[in-house]
């Protein structure tokens, strides 16, 4: 529906994206979603814990936030504050790139006859734990300008239902 606007009106919605980007607001009707619970294979149906609710924003919101992911990625990227070794949720790396690192890893450590111990996790429920306030200080501590911590932090709320 976006793609078929006509330039007047896609101007005037960079206007505003750009405004709420430089400002930090965002407005409620962005964030508002509707959340359907997806029923997970092989779990029971009577148990809430077998569902995913899966939040479906509008198409504006969603626009936003990938415009933030954007240029919040460029901010990382270009400031050197990702490491080239991160590969989670970035553009053109993959699994199989932390593979080859790691085993290129175990490689230089077995030819240098130096011990190297590898310690593997997974987070259940990652999202629903990040720690806010540590995650605003640590925008801040890497010069993500004010206002956009604080939008950015609104998106990544829950939105409202």
């Amino acid at each position: 529906m976006i793609k078929h606007l006509g330039p007047h009106a896609l101007s005037t919605l960079l206007d505003l994206f750009n405004n709420s980007w430089r400002t930090g607001c965002v407005p409620e009707v962005w964030k508002e979603a509707h959340t359907i619970p997806i029923h997970k294979k092989g779990k029971s149906k009577t148990d809430p814990i077998s569902y995913r609710p899966i939040s479906l924003i509008s198409c504006v919101g969603k626009l936003l936030e990938k415009i933030i992911n954007k240029r919040l990625t460029y901010h990382l990227e270009t400031n050197g504050i990702i490491s080239p070794t991160q590969s989670g949720f970035r553009k053109n790396k993959t699994t199989e790139d932390q593979l080859t690192y790691f085993v290129q890893n175990i490689e230089n450590a077995f030819q240098e006859q130096k011990s190297m111990l590898s310690v593997f996790f997974d987070l259940s429920k990652a999202f629903d734990t990040v720690w806010k306030d540590g995650l605003r200080l640590k925008l801040f501590t890497v010069k993500h300008p004010r206002h956009h911590v604080q939008m950015d932090l609104k998106l990544s709320t829950q939105p409202n239902s």
